[in-house]
């Protein structure tokens, strides 16, 4: 057994948080959280470990840097996310001119591994994630969450950072690093689409506006790890459907014409193969 508190935390970082779940690492079923923490890095920050003794996933904010892992390196820049644990070496160090923001979090247990394999995500690797701000503000629930010291705070962590290693790989995690152009090219698409998601209506909409071709568009989100752009479209219709339906309390057709469709059963029928739920069940449930 092996108590975290006697592992050095680093002393390079001008401002950190530290959230303390279980100290003692051990044989467990289960997932269970050692250490939480948040470090803003110094310009001299660096880490040189021959291993560590529970796994520990890395998530970079903001700044650059780099890390080698296993004798692998890689560069790290904001959405980067990489794993390492027992007989893993790792040196992770920021570039002095733009020191890093990063996150990590401790963990141990036998569901540890199959949930990082059931992610796609393998110990001494760093992927490239591309909506790191979801992934942040876990991090930030799991701190706040950790911080608060009550009897259920540690399984509500460990279902976070399952939630947060899951959506590593739904996000558009990748052990194969997309070109920089293609990720800027998707965070455009992505970006396009959820200003103007009222207004579209169909995949060739959406390509046109964007200068695309739709089938090109569509290999562009499933190398991103994402659904067709036209059911990203449908699930952003769907969610403001719902919260114009039960917040807003606007008709079935007048929802339906506000998003583009001009036929309200067509709508229920995308609506409750989306939902489950026609809209008026879906209503009714919500404001009973």
């Amino acid at each position: 057994m092996i108590k975290l508190r006697q592992l050095p935390l680093s002393e390079k970082v001008s401002e950190s948080n530290y959230c303390f779940i279980d100290t003692q690492i051990r044989e467990v079923k289960g997932l269970k959280i050692a250490l939480i923490g948040r470090e803003q890095c110094n310009p001299n920050y660096h880490v040189h470990r021959r291993g560590y003794s529970c796994l520990c996933l890395e998530l970079v904010a903001k700044g650059s840097g780099k890390v080698t892992l296993g004798g692998k390196s890689f560069p790290l820049r904001p959405g980067m996310v990489f794993t390492y644990g027992p007989n893993v070496a790792h040196d992770i160090a920021t570039l002095p001119e733009q020191p890093m923001l990063k996150y990590f979090v401790s963990f141990f247990g036998s569901g540890s591994l199959p949930l990082l394999h059931r992610a796609g995500l393998s110990v001494g690797k760093a992927v490239q994630t591309l909506e790191m701000d979801r992934l942040r503000a876990l991090f930030d629930n799991l701190i706040e969450e950790g911080s608060r010291h009550q009897s259920q705070s540690a399984e509500i962590c460990a279902s976070y950072l399952r939630i947060l290693i899951l959506k590593t790989t739904v996000i558009g995690g990748s052990s194969v690093q997309p070109a920089a152009s293609t990720a800027i090219t998707f965070r455009r698409c992505l970006k396009f689409i959820d200003e103007h998601y009222v207004e579209l209506r169909t995949l060739k909409g959406i390509a046109d506006r964007l200068h695309f071709r739709p089938p090109y568009l569509c290999r562009l989100f499933r190398q991103m790890g994402y659904p067709s752009p036209f059911l990203y479209l449908t699930r952003k219709k769907m969610a403001r459907a719902a919260k114009t339906l039960v917040l807003e309390r606007k008709s079935v057709k007048e929802t339906a014409l506000a998003l583009g469709y001009q036929d309200p059963y067509h709508f229920s029928r995308v609506f409750k193969a989306h939902f489950g739920l026609s809209p008026t069940q879906f209503v009714a449930a919500k404001l009973r």
